[in-house]
């Protein structure tokens, strides 16, 4: 037997790719030169014609799995097109704003950003050079015609993958070996086993994790791989990205219990083209180019960034491979299950949880468990939170330092402070911090989430991250997320009850989906007080979070229009709304009013202009972190921060009369109580048809 020629591709054969990064001069382009099977629509449309698209991707994009995919399905909508297309592949994780800025510079009309780890450049460069950017499994920060989310949903797929094995399977066992148990990969997992005991209700589903991210650990996966095979499995189900190449290196030296073949189902792509060895009976594929195609078409209607874009069995982006290792008659009933969960008699559960699917297991091997044996869980002495900016803005940072000072308070645990770290490269620092004898990190922001996960794997310390619920892993990543919606509409219902002049302003610094939250809940509970009440809505830009002369304008603007309380959300440009609010008066020669969002500036409000705040407290979700260590259970479930909690509640200020805040405080219970139930609305679309008059800065 050939030794081994998947391992050959995992130890650098390249193949010639499009642009070269980090090298601009040399970079390549082309035009696809198929023939034109569809046309971008024209700028009457409200959108804008797209040329050229850019894709960037951190590894080489002839791997075989992610990044190929990624690459192919970016050459494939511009051949739909006939539109020109730039590669920019083996990119690494570290800061890639040069290479975008770069893509931007050329004329890109479309960046696809295709790594969750580009997901706070992404946004960046577009709202730098207004182009649009596509991101990897972060629904949560679309703003619209600048940034929208792509997220595969796979589950179906590995159902149909599960049917395949345990109808192909000689000796009733399957093996399934994954590299780590993120949402998505779990979501396979269950899957298969719900498809695999669909066709045979006793057949036997060995698995085994090779460690908590160990993606890249193809030395351990060819161990556990082994391992599998040695216990009777005949049929591997493999979920490793580059740890896949160790799959298959154990299948191809390894027979199975009866002396025949070992036989793979793979993920994401199709590795035929190597496969000498014939040991490649399916793969769940994953293609982009659908979605990458809907792109452009929705960029050239104005569309793009109202909605995401997920891509499953339903759209073709996921499918199951064909290969001469499954006969005629099998494939046909793989098809014809395939229409019945198409039609939905068959319907497939969707589960991300690692729990979920080790039920489903008759065996579970979790390597990497080094929690104590008593509880599953380890004892939390120390822990420290990272911020990007200083820990006394008043708003999100503080917030987050404050809110693990007190955490650490009520456990009586030492706490560090790592703030005004930035936004790049902070691993440095979060090593450091694991050094120091961490039990936890906080990673108080979204452009930490490439980072977080990194260390909790290289040091085994648990981290929490922000708004990125698809990254959690089992006893190292868990999320924390704000649902603030119901919090505005108690603002919204207060502020109109105050009016004088029956004209709220609403100014916003971007349009993201936790400011889309909040401004739609706050409509909502402005009308629910007064159906007349005029909403009058501006944003300063596509992502004018610092921007505080322009909030200042607007804002300005807002209150010459009538408006005498003003709702702002705003970062560092809410400071140029207060300026705005402090030096103008309202229409009626009186005070205009402010409520914030996320902190308290009570202490440095020496005009008497605060109103109230839509505070964000995190101290309570830090707390249940640290319950959760001690558990062995952190990472299994994220944390939603809200109402019902506590974690969000609306400031009380001598500017609100007793009366008025007995009747929020009734408004609050009725919405505890279910008999008020607040929509969470995250896009500009929704939130735009709840407003008397709209503007929204270009940028």
């Amino acid at each position: 037997m050939m030794k081994s020629t998947w391992w050959r591709v995992l130890t650098g054969l390249l193949v010639l790719t499009l642009f070269a990064a980090g090298c601009g001069d040399d970079a390549e382009s082309e035009v696809a030169d198929k023939p034109v099977t569809a046309t971008t629509p024209a700028a009457a449309t409200g959108g804008s014609e797209v040329l050229k698209i850019a894709v960037a991707a951190p590894e080489e994009g002839n791997d075989f799995g992610w990044n190929q995919q990624g690459v192919d399905g970016a050459i494939a909508a511009a051949a739909a097109f006939g539109i020109e297309i730039e590669v920019a592949d083996g990119l690494g994780y570290d800061d890639v704003r040069p290479v975008l800025r770069e893509l931007a510079d050329d004329g890109a009309d479309l960046i696809i950003a295709h790594a969750s780890g580009f997901n706070t450049a992404g946004p960046e460069i577009a709202a730098e050079f207004g182009v649009p950017v596509a991101i990897v499994d972060n629904p949560g920060a679309t703003v619209a015609g600048l940034v929208a989310d792509y997220t595969t949903s796979p589950h179906e797929g590995a159902y149909l993958a599960g049917f395949l094995a345990a109808k192909s399977s000689r000796l009733g066992k399957l093996g399934i070996v994954v590299s780590g148990e993120p949402p998505s990969w779990n979501s396979q997992s269950a899957g298969f086993a719900d498809g695999a005991r669909s066709a045979d209700p006793g057949v036997e589903l060995l698995y085994a994790v090779i460690g908590p991210a160990a993606y890249s650990d193809a030395a351990g996966a060819n161990r556990v791989t082994t391992a599998l095979i040695a216990a009777g499995a005949d049929i591997i189900f493999g979920q490793g990205d580059g740890a896949s190449f160790g799959m298959l290196e154990a299948i191809e030296t390894n027979e199975a219990a009866d002396g025949g073949k070992v036989l793979f189902i793979d993920v994401i792509g199709n590795k035929s083209s190597i496969d000498d060895g014939g040991h490649l009976l399916s793969s769940v594929l994953w293609d982009f180019s659908g979605a990458f195609e809907r792109m452009i078409t929705d960029i050239g209607a104005g569309t793009f960034g109202n909605t995401n874009y997920d891509l499953g069995l339903a759209d073709g982006s996921v499918d199951l491979l064909q290969t001469d290792l499954i006969p005629a008659d099998l494939w046909a009933e793989v098809q014809d299950l395939k229409q019945q969960i198409l039609g939905g008699s068959v319907v497939v559960e969707n589960i991300a949880d690692a729990d979920g699917v080790h039920a489903r297991m008759s065996s579970v091997d979790v390597a990497g468990d080094d929690a104590a044996a008593a509880t599953g869980g380890s004892e939390v002495l120390k822990i420290a939170v990272a911020a990007p900016e200083e820990g006394n803005d008043f708003g999100w940072n503080q917030q987050g330092v404050d809110g693990a000072i007190a955490a650490a308070a009520a456990f009586g645990i030492e706490i560090e402070v790592a703030d005004g770290l930035g936004y790049d490269d902070v691993r440095p620092v979060l090593r450091e911090l694991a050094d120091d004898g961490a039990d936890l990190i906080i990673a108080h922001a979204s452009g930490f989430n490439t980072a977080g996960p990194e260390i909790a794997a290289e040091f085994g310390v648990p981290v929490a991250i922000v708004d990125n619920p698809g990254a959690t892993v089992a006893g190292l990543v868990a999320d924390y997320t704000t649902s603030p919606h119901e919090g505005a509409y108690l603002a919204g219902f207060l502020a109109a009850k105050s009016s004088r002049l029956g004209k709220l302003g609403i100014v916003v610094s971007g349009e993201p989906p936790s400011w889309n939250s909040q401004s739609a809940g706050f409509a909502d509970g402005a009308r629910s007080a007064d159906p007349g009440v005029e909403l009058l809505y501006a944003v300063i830009g596509p992502a004018a979070y610092s921007d505080a002369a322009g909030a200042n304008r607007v804002t300005t603007a807002l209150i010459a229009a009538g408006a005498d309380i003003i709702f702002g959300q705003g970062d560092g440009a809410s400071f140029g709304m207060l300026e705005a609010i402090e030096t103008n008066e309202a229409a009626d020669g009186g005070k205009v009013l402010f409520i914030d969002v996320i902190g308290n500036k009570s202490s440095i409000d020496d005009g008497g202009h605060l109103l109230s705040s839509v505070l964000w407290d995190f101290s309570g979700a830090f707390e249940r972190m640290i319950t959760d260590i001690g558990a062995g259970t952190f990472g299994n479930t994220n944390y939603d921060l809200g109402l019902a909690d506590g974690s969000v509640d609306l400031l009380q200020t001598d500017l609100i009369p007793a009366d008025l805040w007995a009747e929020v405080q009734d408004l609050k219970q009725q919405i505890l109580g279910g008999s008020v139930v607040v929509e969470n609305i995250a896009d500009a679309d929704g939130v735009h048809a709840r407003m008397s008059s709209v503007d929204v800065a270009e940028g």
